[in-house]
């Protein structure tokens, strides 16, 4: 029961983290659009999308607290198949990009939409950081649903 319950709390962890990593790219994209345009429709966008943080810190607790759910339940069989142990350095990379990395860039970006008249260029930086952060987000969430599903040897 300890298992089946943690398995289920741990997908839900886990798809909570990738669809919110996919609304957060959407809402980005629309922001610079938006941006260009009427810089105040931009920055309303990004009001919103400042409030998903909390649904990931909530996926990362959920992933974290039903791992050990399953380690429990499993007596830790899981930490001797490989498969485990990618997935594992995996995850762990998708919270460290997401703390170091994603969080740096819109902290920046955030201070940047304060000044009266942004630095162009660094707009464009941040852009080009934001976009390569979520389409590494996203492969690292696909490579991690590959190896729960295929769980090779």
């Amino acid at each position: 029961m300890l298992f089946n319950t943690s398995l289920w709390f741990h997908i839900i962890g886990i798809s909570l983290m990738a669809g919110v990593t996919v609304a957060d790219f959407v809402l980005t994209r629309k922001f610079w659009a938006f941006y260009v345009k009427s810089p105040q429709e931009g920055i309303l966008v990004r009001k919103i999308s400042n409030k998903l943080p909390v649904l990931i810190i909530a996926g990362i607790l959920l992933i974290l607290l039903s791992g050990v759910g399953m380690m429990i339940a499993t007596h830790g069989v899981f930490d001797t198949f490989l498969w485990f142990r990618i997935k594992m350095g995996l995850v762990l990379l998708v919270i460290l990009n997401a703390v170091i990395f994603g969080r740096r860039q819109n902290t920046q970006l955030n201070k940047l939409l304060l000044k009266e008249i942004p630095e162009e260029q660094l707009l464009k930086r941040i852009q080009k950081n934001l976009n390569t952060f979520h389409i590494t987000q996203l492969t690292l969430f696909a490579f991690i649903y590959l190896l729960s599903t295929f769980k090779f040897n």
